[in-house]
C-alpha cells in the first residue's frame, strides 16, 4: 500500500510540479538518502507531502539549484551555497551535456584548454590533480597565482596565456586551487610540444 502511495505521490510531483529524481548525490559533502533525491520547486507543494516524503527516506532539493546526471543517477548542485563552493560539474561551450567527475580527465582538459589568444578562460576544478594534467602532456609553469580584490592579486589568466603562446605554447590550461569571497588562486600549465593536442 505504501509503495502505491509513493508511486502516486511521485507521479503527482512529476506531472504537476515537473519534479525529477535520482538515486545518489554526486555533489561532495552529501550522504545518500534511503530512497533517493527529488528535485522540484517546493513552494506550491503541500507541506504535509513534503514532510511525508522526507519521513519515507527522500532528500528534497530545489530544482533551480540542482541538476541530475541521468547516466549515473546523481544529483549535483548548480548554485553556490558558500563563498568557497566549487562546481563539481561543468557545461562546456557548445555542449548540451554536463561534464561530471565520472567523465575522464581528458574530457575536462579538452573543454578547459586554450589553444589561441582571445579564447575564453575556464579553470579546471581543484579535484583534478596537477599530476593528471602533467600526464596529459602539460608542464607546470609557475607557482600559485592570485586574482582578486586585495593588493598584489593581479594575476590575469588571459595575459598569462598570451605570453605563453608568444613563447611557443600549443595549449594552456589553468587549474583553480582555492575559491574565496574576494579572490581565487590558480595554477598554470602549458604544452610546448603539442604531442597530445
Amino acid at each position: 500500500m505504501k509503495t502505491n502511495k509513493l508511486d502516486s505521490a511521485l507521479q503527482y510531483l512529476q506531472e504537476k510540479h515537473y519534479a525529477e529524481w535520482c538515486s545518489h548525490y554526486g555533489e561532495p559533502g552529501y550522504s545518500d538518502p534511503d530512497k533517493g533525491i527529488i528535485l522540484a520547486n517546493w513552494n506550491d507543494i503541500p507541506e504535509g507531502l513534503i514532510e511525508w516524503l522526507e519521513k519515507c527516506g527522500y532528500s528534497l532539493e530545489w530544482s533551480d539549484e540542482w541538476t541530475i546526471d541521468y547516466d549515473y543517477s546523481k544529483a549535483y548542485r548548480t548554485s553556490p551555497n558558500s563563498y568557497h563552493w566549487e562546481p563539481s560539474i561543468m557545461l562546456p561551450a557548445e555542449s548540451c551535456e554536463y561534464l561530471t567527475p565520472d567523465d575522464d580527465v581528458s574530457e575536462w582538459i579538452e573543454a578547459c584548454q586554450i589553444t589561441s589568444n582571445g579564447q575564453p578562460v575556464q579553470c579546471l576544478p581543484s579535484w583534478i590533480g596537477a599530476d593528471e594534467i602533467i600526464n596529459a602532456g602539460f608542464t607546470a609553469i609557475n607557482e600559485i597565482m592570485e586574482s582578486g580584490h586585495f593588493p598584489g592579486q593581479t594575476d590575469n589568466p588571459a595575459d598569462i596565456a598570451r605570453k605563453l603562446f608568444d613563447s611557443g605554447a600549443y595549449r594552456v590550461v589553468f587549474r583553480k586551487i582555492e575559491n574565496s569571497q574576494f579572490y581565487c588562486k590558480f595554477e598554470t600549465f602549458a604544452d610546448f610540444l603539442g604531442e597530445s593536442a
